[in-house]
C-alpha cells in the first residue's frame, strides 16, 4: 500500500481492497481533518468581528464591525447591549474586501496631512488641519458666548478626535478676560466664557493642537 501526501492516507492495492480497517482509519483521519477545519473557520471569523445576536450582548459604536446571522455588519449608529440589531436600521451588511478598503482609507487619511473645515454658528473660521497623530484646530472672531457657561463650537470627526481632552487658555481681544477652549475624547470643541455679561468676541484668534487618539489607548 501506499499513502497520499497531505493527510498520509493508506491507499489499498487491487490485492488489498478487502482490507476495510485501512478505510475505517482514514474515515477517522478524515473526520478530524475536517472537524479542524471548521474549528479554525470558526476562530478566523471570531478574529475577524464580534459574533453578535440579534439581541446585542455588547456596545458597538458607529463603525464597529461584528458577526450577525454569519455575516460580517458595520454597525450604522451607536449600539447598547441589549438593544435589538437591525440590519438596514443601525446596522448593514458588509463585505471583508469593502471593510479593508474603509479602513485603508482611514489610515491613510491618519498617514497624510488633511484639512477639514468644520460648520459651526459661533465663528467665522474653524479648521481642522492634521499631519500624522498631530491635530491642530484654528477658530476666530467668536460671537454669542454665554457668560461664565460652556458654548458648544463644533464637533471633530470620529478620526481625528483627541487620546485625552485638551485644552488652552487664552484672553479675549480686549484682554479684559479669559476663555478656555477644549477639546474632549468625544469630538466636542468647546470654549468657556468668563466674562459676566454675553459677549461677541470678536477679532479672537486661537490655535489646539492635540495628539490624535486610539480606541483603549491609555496616556500615563
Amino acid at each position: 500500500m501506499s499513502k497520499t501526501d497531505n493527510l498520509g492516507l493508506e491507499v489499498p492495492s487491487a490485492a488489498d481492497k478487502h482490507i476495510f480497517s485501512t478505510y475505517k482509519d482514514n474515515n477517522e483521519i478524515i473526520d478530524e481533518a475536517y472537524g479542524q477545519y471548521l474549528e479554525d473557520q470558526e476562530t478566523s471569523q471570531e478574529n475577524i468581528a464580534m459574533i453578535e445576536s440579534h439581541t446585542a450582548q455588547s456596545n458597538h459604536a458607529i463603525g464597529s464591525y461584528f458577526m450577525l446571522d454569519n455575516v460580517l455588519h458595520k454597525a450604522t449608529s451607536a449600539i447598547a447591549s441589549g438593544e435589538t440589531i437591525t440590519p438596514g436600521s443601525n446596522a448593514t451588511p458588509i463585505t471583508l474586501e469593502q471593510a479593508i478598503t474603509a479602513l485603508n482609507t482611514s489610515v491613510q487619511a491618519l498617514q497624510n496631512s488633511v484639512s477639514l473645515s468644520l460648520s459651526s454658528e459661533h465663528t467665522d473660521l474653524c479648521q481642522l488641519a492634521t499631519f500624522g497623530r498631530i491635530a491642530v484646530i484654528t477658530a476666530r472672531s467668536f460671537t454669542s458666548l454665554q457668560p461664565q457657561a460652556y458654548t458648544n463650537i463644533a464637533t471633530i470627526p470620529q478620526a481625528y478626535r483627541p487620546a485625552f481632552d485638551s485644552f488652552t487658555i487664552v484672553p479675549n481681544y480686549n484682554m479684559d478676560h479669559a476663555l478656555v477652549f477644549r477639546v474632549d475624547t468625544s469630538g466636542l470643541f468647546r470654549v468657556y466664557n468668563y466674562a459676566t455679561t454675553q459677549s461677541a468676541i470678536e477679532n479672537t484668534y486661537i490655535s489646539l493642537l492635540w495628539v490624535i487618539g486610539r480606541e483603549n489607548e491609555y496616556i500615563i
